[in-house]
């Protein structure tokens, strides 16, 4: 066993990570292509078995600083962190690679599981202490836990990892066994998207400019970075039909249409209790049969103001009200970007979206649905995390980030400067 450079051999490494149990998107080769189509300076390092078979590694992205430069690995290394031969020839190959690079430090997020919670924050398995032991045994320092959204380290920025997600897993069960699980409101949302004539469209290459509006929107609307065109087109370039910008539609006039259609429908059961008021004008049922209809349709001619107030405003029949970037990876289906408009929130078409993803998912034999960022809080503060839990998973906080020091003192003065700024 022993370690090297991987640059030349991204078809071995992309093999490794497909079928690798830590394998994610962050490490694929396709998430290289996006990054190096971005001038963003990579790495590819790892480890082969005694065939020069590769079996295990990772891709690091350079970040700069006043002091120096570091790497870091956006959930990897992908290690059999158990097995002492793998993680010491890693290691100390990895430090050796620094400091021939001149490296101030390497960071390592590693896509391990630090413990599982409940939607109410119980703890559903025991922290992995001993992982973090294991990995600090090599020269490692474990940095603070971190709650809180954040933009990931992915485009070579100081930003931090990603330290919690929520997950959905599906196991071997079906999709009718799987929306069971979903809360009641998940069901009163898909209805309604019913109701409201809500169609889901996959965005070609040619239309992505109006998925990075939409996040964009979002992203200023709720204060979080949001990612630009360019990044959404290497994607869709890079990843191919294992990548999906599915969006929400909503055509003002079919729904304005079957509002009416509901109307008119309402009018003519009005117009006979009527007539059975005027025959029977004693009869309390009546009354209230008709105050139920007129209810009804004074709700559905509210809903045909309102559509008809927002078609004129909008410069299209058709518009988009929400949308989702989302990846295909052997080992789970992955939530990474998404928004909605503010004015089309009753329209409810995020539900819809995670549902035909779920669907999809299942369909393609994938087992795991990463719905990806929370903040780690359970009191209700995360809006996020409120809408994601209807879909009744649980949460997942990761290992975290781990600092080797190659050039010590530089870092510490890093550090300390770090500190006195805030």
């Amino acid at each position: 066993m022993k370690f090297v450079n991987l640059k030349d051999r991204l078809d071995e490494f992309d093999a490794m990570v497909m079928q690798h149990p830590q394998g994610s998107f962050a490490q694929s080769s396709q998430q290289l292509e996006v990054l190096r189509r971005r001038d963003i300076d990579t790495e590819v390092v790892g480890i082969v078995d005694d065939n020069d078979v590769v079996i295990g590694g990772g891709e690091a992205t350079y970040q700069h600083t006043r002091f120096g430069k570091g790497i870091n690995f956006d959930r990897g290394p992908l290690l059999d962190f158990n097995n002492q031969e793998q993680l010491s020839t890693f290691m100390q190959g990895l430090k050796k690679f620094a400091k021939e690079r001149h490296l101030m430090y390497v960071k390592m997020s590693p896509n391990l599981v630090y413990q599982k919670f409940d939607n109410d924050g119980n703890g559903i398995i025991q922290p992995d202490q001993t992982m973090i032991n294991t990995i600090s045994s090599y020269g490692l320092k474990h940095l603070p836990f971190k709650r809180g959204l954040v933009n990931s380290a992915l485009e070579g920025k100081l930003k931090d990892e990603v330290s919690w997600q929520y997950v959905k897993e599906f196991g071997d069960s079906d999709y009718a066994e799987v929306k069971k699980t979903f809360s009641k409101n998940i069901s009163y949302y898909l209805k309604k998207n019913k109701q409201f004539g809500v169609k889901l469209r996959q965005l070609p290459y040619e239309e992505l400019n109006k998925f990075y509006d939409l996040t964009y929107e979002t992203g200023e609307r709720i204060g979080f970075g949001t990612k630009t065109l360019d990044y959404y087109q290497a994607s869709y370039d890079s990843y191919g039909d294992r990548v999906m910008f599915l969006v929400a539609e909503l055509t003002f006039s079919d729904y304005i249409a079957e509002e009416q259609s509901k109307i008119d429908d309402l009018d003519k059961k009005l117009a006979k209790i009527q007539g059975k008021i005027e025959k029977y004008p004693n009869n309390q049922k009546f009354e209230r049969q008709y105050s139920e209809f007129d209810d009804q349709k004074k709700s559905h001619m509210k809903r045909v103001a309102r559509a008809e107030k927002l078609a004129s405003e909008a410069v299209d029949d058709t518009v988009i009200i929400a949308g989702g970037m989302f990846i295909k990876m052997p080992q789970e289906m992955l939530y990474l970007y998404s928004g909605t408009y503010e004015k089309y929130m009753e329209f409810y078409g995020p539900y819809q979206i995670q549902d035909a993803v779920i669907q999809n998912a299942i369909a393609l034999g994938i087992k795991r649905y990463n719905m990806f960022g929370i903040d780690g809080s359970f009191d209700g503060s995360d809006g996020v995390f409120e809408f994601k839990k209807d879909f009744n998973g649980h949460a997942e906080q990761m290992i975290g980030t781990f600092e080797m020091p190659i050039q010590g003192m530089k870092l510490k003065l890093y550090h300390a400067l770090k500190k006195f700024r805030g």
